[in-house]
Formats: structure tokens, C-alpha cells, sequence
């Protein structure tokens, strides 16, 4: 993070509406909008956490970044899906479903008895050059 903070250390930022905000780097113009998590770049909205020109924004701003990255991201989320013991099924009460599927059985695929062919078979458009 304190990279992507570096990187845009010069860049100057234009407050549009109380949370709309125009980041301008050396080539390019960015809008972020800080209450729909959004920035023109798309980076933000892709990845979940702030791209460089929004942290820019959130620091100019002196918000805490954190509130900015998505709860996918944070511990909080982690725990709350691995909260409930997860038992282990028992497959003795399934049929075989490598053999069985929807009642119809699957066809014995066997590999060919004998050597592999050392050419393969030429498609309808191909010349063969011998």
C-alpha cells in the first residue's frame, strides 16, 4: 500500500461533491466516488480495495482505508464462513457414480492395444508433404 501511495504523491485532486472527487495523474483524468466505492480506472470495483487513486483520495481526505476494502476481504468474513463444524458425508450409501449416472451406465473407455500411431491423421485442408 505504501507503494501504491508513493506513486501518486504528486497528483492533484479536485473535491466535485462531498464524496465525488477528480484524481489528476501526469496523462490521465480518474473520478472517485468514494460512497459507491467506485473509481474510472475500474480497479477498484475488479479488485475490492482501494486502487491507488482512490487511497490517494481517502488520504487527502483523511478517511481510514479499511472501511473502503470489501468485507471479502477482512477476518470478519473468513470466520463467519467456517463458524459451523463441517462433518465429512459418508459415500457408502451412494451408488458408484463412475459407473451410474441417471440411471443410464457410462461407456468402458479402454486405451487400444498396440503401439500409438507415429503420424496423426491429417485434417481435410492439409497438404502432406510426402
Amino acid at each position: 500500500m505504501k507503494l501504491l501511495l508513493k506513486e501518486g504523491m504528486y497528483w492533484r485532486i479536485s473535491r466535485f461533491d462531498e464524496d465525488v472527487f477528480e484524481v489528476r495523474t501526469e496523462w490521465n483524468r480518474f473520478v472517485v466516488c468514494l460512497d459507491d466505492k467506485t473509481c474510472s480506472c475500474v480497479q477498484w470495483q475488479h479488485n475490492g480495495f482501494p486502487c491507488s487513486h482512490a487511497l490517494q483520495v481517502l488520504q487527502h481526505d483523511s478517511h481510514e482505508v479499511y472501511e473502503y476494502v470489501d468485507d471479502y476481504w477482512k477476518t470478519n468474513l473468513y470466520r463467519q464462513t467456517y463458524q459451523f463444524v463441517m462433518h465429512p458425508f459418508s459415500d457408502l450409501d451412494k451408488p458408484n457414480v463412475d459407473t451410474i449416472i441417471n440411471g443410464v451406465r457410462l461407456p468402458i473407455t479402454k486405451i487400444p492395444s498396440g503401439r500409438p500411431k507415429k503420424s496423426r491423421i491429417k485434417s481435410a485442408g492439409e497438404i502432406s508433404e510426402t
